[in-house]
């Protein structure tokens, strides 16, 4: 018999190591970790500022950062010589007893550019105590009126006894002004008792600052051109309403011309 032959051994392929992943190794609590270029965030701060019909600035949202010039916390974007050119010119404009749109005026005489204006304005007179801030203000209301407790039913009955107590207020209150103590009021009568707030009787509405400046400008030249006008308006009011006056050019100039309005 023929033997078989066996059949050859194959060779056994050979495996190719996995590669592992180096495990990072933690630093030992004595060895300090180094420091990174990543920037941390800064504190930051909200607070309110919206400009009423008065000039008066009552708080708005503004993002504050911490300033590397100096100790004050200024709002992004406002630069420590603005800060400072604005302070002499507030400063100076409360101490000879000028109108806030006057002030604004000289700010922006002074290089301080419009859409800063208000944020420093508030920013300014707030620091230093020129302008009592608007919640400290309420707070002082609602601590008089817990305090004195006026007849609600009586309020209500009549406008002008609430203009009456309005006034009495601003008078008692540092800082009080027209819009922020008849909110106070209304919430006191409406809120707080359940009473509808009398309606003003007409001729009693107040006239805002820009218009007055606009009629006083008028007075002083009748034919007061539109680039005038329109420099007129830029320092003493907001960006969402120049568009606004602007578009009354036309009827101020004839009013000031004492001509009559086209059909």
């Amino acid at each position: 018999m023929v033997a078989k032959k066996s059949p050859p051994k194959k060779k056994p392929v050979a495996k190719k190591p996995v590669a592992k992943k180096p495990i990072a190794k933690k630093p030992h609590p004595a060895v300090k970790e180094e420091e990174t270029d990543e920037v941390e965030d800064t504190e930051t701060e909200t607070e309110t500022e919206t400009e009423t019909e008065n000039g008066e600035v009552e708080d708005t949202e503004t993002e504050m950062a911490a300033n590397e010039e100096g100790e004050n916390k200024l709002p992004r974007g406002i630069k420590q010589e603005e800060y400072d050119a604005a302070y002499e010119v507030i400063v100076s404009g409360f101490e000879n007893a000028a109108s806030p749109d006057d002030i604004k005026g000289a700010m922006f005489d002074a290089g301080i550019p419009f859409s800063k204006l208000v944020r420093l304005y508030k920013l300014i007179t707030t620091n230093e105590r020129l302008v009592i801030p608007a919640k400290e203000v309420r707070d002082n209301i609602v601590a008089w009126f817990e305090s004195n407790a006026p007849d609600a039913e009586n309020l209500a009955s009549s406008y002008s006894v609430i203009d009456q107590l309005a006034k009495h207020l601003q008078g008692e209150i540092e800082g009080a002004t027209p819009r922020v103590v008849f909110g106070e009021i209304r919430k006191y009568v409406v809120d707080d008792h359940g009473y509808e707030f009398p309606a003003k009787p007409k001729g009693m509405g107040r006239t805002s600052a820009v218009a007055k400046a606009i009629v006083n400008a008028f007075a002083q030249n009748t034919e007061l051109s539109f680039d005038e006008y329109k420099e007129l308006l830029e320092p003493i009011t907001t960006e969402k309403s120049i568009v606004r006056w602007l578009g009354l050019y036309k009827s101020f100039a004839l009013i000031a011309a004492n001509e009559p309005f086209p059909a």
